[in-house]
């Protein structure tokens, strides 16, 4: 289960200036979750360093395209001013 969480904490002044400290934390119990459903479609893909390392084409055919699995847990920290 993908978790995210936020904290936010709001200042008024007197000028009508309003301003939020907000602290995130995405991704918090740190699962590693597959959103792709694509795989490599070409029959003739193949993996550029795997194959000059081999000295002969590897085929990538059938495989899942890297990248999108999701992010590992992260912070995210920001200052919002309304005015």
């Amino acid at each position: 289960m993908l978790l995210n969480f936020r904290v936010q904490k709001d200042f008024f002044f007197n000028s009508g200036v309003q301003l939020s400290l907000i602290a995130d934390l995405l991704n918090l119990t740190n699962e590693s979750i597959d959103f792709n459903t694509n795989v490599v479609n070409d029959i003739n893909a193949t993996y550029p360093r795997e194959s000059t390392a081999e000295g002969h084409p590897v085929s990538s055919f059938g495989n899942i395209y890297q990248g999108y699995n999701s992010q590992p847990r992260t912070a995210r920290f920001g200052l919002r001013m309304a005015f």
